[in-house]
């Protein structure tokens, strides 16, 4: 039987640019048979080809597939009659959520008109909410129709390859088992620094800023994962993550990022230069547990850098006067790369050596690993109720700090910021 992805909001940028791409390399990847169906209030007759386009990036033969029983329902996903007619005869289905997070609210509130079928998935983007009322509010109403393994809590970050290689890689060799921890642990960085500047996004970016865009859920979520062991759960690291003195933030001004000029931030179409918005932010927390208590956690995120930094950086104490080793995973590459050190014949001393490799090369992008984690009911690929919560928790701590903040400015096709 077809999997049918029903996906509000089914003709938008996140469904073409991501969400449609990642159900074709599923389909390609795993020869499964899936449907896709969108849902907008404006009628798009030439949804087929939209979806042939946005697919067509893993293959002719899988977009041709895919856009061959595509469809376009036209229904406003605030109204419960609209939902009712769109739901209506369609099992074993996953409705996807991929509408703005006051839209969302209101969709599920409508969904309480419909008698939904035993076997529907929600599956839901970030944002979850826009605080920790909201958060909570919405897992309440979530509740209410579902149960929770028919929930599908989206965060991609949690499917990247950075994220997912960690876990193996923190697990699987004593080297990093036995020394992760406080004891041999000096500090790390996620960051996820990058060159595309606001692209047309105004809208969104003026309702959130770098800092509740990246921070909130994809870098905190990442660190919660990756700083579990034992007994201890993301939602334990997620409440005990308290920021220190010094949150930084930035926006960038008119420059040059690979030979393109980039306007100044407050220029760009669609900005209000009074909002104060940051297109950056690095924040340092503490992470008061016994296996954490004392190493400095730095994450940052920008946009309109000279180049892409994104990566998992881990720092070791040293051993005597020797430099530090230090652990690198990329996160949307499959690098990974270890320093340590080693005998210098020529020098007779001590010289630090860089041991790097590519991983095999991925089969699917996050957003592909996302379709499967739906399809599969993959629990680690999805954001558990409560860490939803309470990433709006340490969020509210960060902006506490951040509204105090000087505003700091880089131009655009900075490499770093010191």
């Amino acid at each position: 039987m077809a999997t049918m992805f029903i996906i509000l909001g089914g003709a938008g940028d996140l469904a073409q640019r991501l969400l449609i791409p990642g159900i074709a390399e599923y389909v390609s990847t795993h020869g499964a048979d899936m449907t896709i169906v969108g849902a907008g209030r404006r009628e798009r007759e030439d949804y087929p080809a939209l979806v042939r386009d946005a697919a067509r990036t893993v293959g002719d033969e899988v977009a041709e597939k895919l856009a061959e029983t595509a469809e376009f329902v036209v229904a406003d996903a605030t109204k419960g009659e609209d939902l009712a007619k769109l739901l209506e005869g369609r099992t074993d289905a996953v409705l996807y959520f991929a509408l703005s997070p006051s839209v969302v609210v209101e969709s599920i509130k409508a969904l309480r008109d419909v008698k939904l079928s035993g076997s529907l998935t929600l599956a839901m983007e970030k944002p979850f909410g826009a605080d920790a009322d909201s958060a909570r509010e919405l897992n309440r109403l979530l509740l209410e129709l579902v149960s929770e393994e028919q929930i599908f809590r989206v965060d991609h970050f949690l499917a990247t390859s950075g994220t997912l290689n960690f876990k193996v890689l923190r697990s699987a060799n004593r080297l990093i088992t036995s020394s992760w921890s406080n004891d041999d642990v000096e500090s790390i960085r996620l960051i996820y620094n990058e060159t595309v500047a606001l692209e047309g996004r105004a809208e969104f970016y003026e309702s959130t800023g770098a800092a509740e865009d990246m921070l909130q859920s994809h870098l905190l979520q990442t660190l919660a994962r990756i700083l579990a062991v034992d007994e201890t759960t993301p939602e334990d690291i997620l409440r005990a993550i308290h920021p220190k003195d010094g949150v930084r933030k930035g926006r960038y001004t008119e420059g040059e990022v690979d030979g393109e000029r980039v306007p100044s931030y407050v220029d760009e179409k669609g900005v209000d230069p009074h909002n104060g918005t940051e297109t950056w932010f690095r924040v340092v927390v503490d992470v008061e547990t016994d296996r954490w208590r004392g190493v400095p956690i730095t994450l940052e995120s920008g946009k309109a850098f000279g180049e892409d930094v994104k990566h998992i950086e881990v720092t070791f104490k040293k051993n005597e006067d020797y430099p530090s080793n230090t652990l690198t995973l990329g996160f949307d590459t499959e690098d990974v790369e270890i320093t340590l050190n080693a005998a210098d014949p020529a020098s007779e001393g001590c010289t630090q050596i860089s041991l790097h490799t590519d991983l095999s090369q991925a089969r699917m992008s996050a957003y592909g690993r996302v379709v499967k984690g739906i399809v599969e009911h993959i629990d680690y690929l999805a954001i558990p109720a409560h860490a939803a919560e309470l990433g709006w928790d340490v969020m509210e701590r960060v902006n506490a700090e951040l509204e105090s903040a000087v505003m700091e400015t880089y131009p655009a096709g900075t490499r770093s910021i010191d």
